[in-house]
């Protein structure tokens, strides 16, 4: 979340609705569908919970339309994963984009 946000009270949806399969084939918990499915949540967007802004509304993740914030978006989540297989600490580097 704090690739795509500032904070994780900036984000429109709690971290752990990013992880919800939104498809049978996605469902697992292997590195790669994980992987998979928060790239999709946070680059194609459409995701929401019970989040709501001041008006009532039930928040959602936007889509990224722009080239270079998808690029921006996978390289992090390429780099979480390559940490965590190697067994490093999971620092997420500051590239929030609104």
């Amino acid at each position: 979340m704090l690739l795509r946000y500032p904070s994780l009270e900036a984000s429109p949806v709690e971290p752990e609705t990013l992880l919800k399969a939104q498809r049978p084939e996605d469902e697992g918990t292997d590195l790669w569908k994980v992987t998979n499915r928060l790239q999709e949540s946070l680059i194609r967007g459409g995701v929401s919970d019970s989040r709501r802004d001041r008006r009532g509304r039930v928040r959602s993740v936007r889509a990224l339309n722009g080239i270079d914030s998808k690029i921006d978006i996978n390289k992090g989540l390429w780099g979480l994963a390559e940490r965590m297989v190697n067994g490093e600490p999971l620092e997420v580097p500051s590239v929030a984009m609104n």
